[in-house]
């Protein structure tokens, strides 16, 4: 959505420089909040250690759970 706002904002910019129209009707559209989250994936070496704490100390918290969705204890208990 903003890189949609932020072209059209650039032609009606660059058509009124240039004599071609009025105004810009494209700045009264707000600008959208962002999710510029970054996913990041664990290396083969993160993975193995992690894993090998996992499976020496909390055997009972369902490790392959915890590694592939990212969900913390309370979370998982609760979908027991």
């Amino acid at each position: 959505m903003n890189r949609c706002r932020a072209l059209v904002s650039l032609v009606y910019r660059l058509g009124s420089e240039n004599g071609k129209v009025q105004g810009n009707p494209a700045r009264l559209v707000k600008h959208q909040l962002a999710n510029n989250a970054r996913t990041r994936w664990l290396a083969p070496d993160e993975e193995a250690r992690l894993r090998a704490v996992i499976d020496t100390s909390c055997t009972e918290h369902l490790p392959e759970l915890a590694l592939h969705t990212g969900l913390r204890r309370g979370e998982k208990y609760g979908l027991m």
